[in-house]
């Protein structure tokens, strides 16, 4: 679910969760990930640093890589 803050998604998520796990194995999971690369962008984001776009871009890509990797690929649950 993308969205700018403050709009409700993570109650619209926990809520299509909900519903879900009554029936399936779901796995709950965001971006930026908890992985080693996500609280990497979580450092970089709140940074006082001039730090160049493309660099952020770069940072967040290789979370969602690496979160793909780790969690996504082979996860035989259903993710939201």
């Amino acid at each position: 679910v993308e969205g700018p803050d403050l709009i409700g998604k993570t109650t619209v998520v926990n809520l299509l969760v909900e519903k879900l796990r009554k029936k399936y194995s779901v796995e709950k999971t965001q971006l930026p990930s908890e992985l080693i690369t996500g609280v990497l962008t979580k450092i970089i984001r709140n940074s006082k640093d001039h730090i160049p776009p493309e660099v952020v871009a770069l940072i967040y890509a290789a979370d969602h890589l690496y979160h793909y990797e780790r969690v996504i690929k082979n996860n035989k649950k259903i993710i939201v």
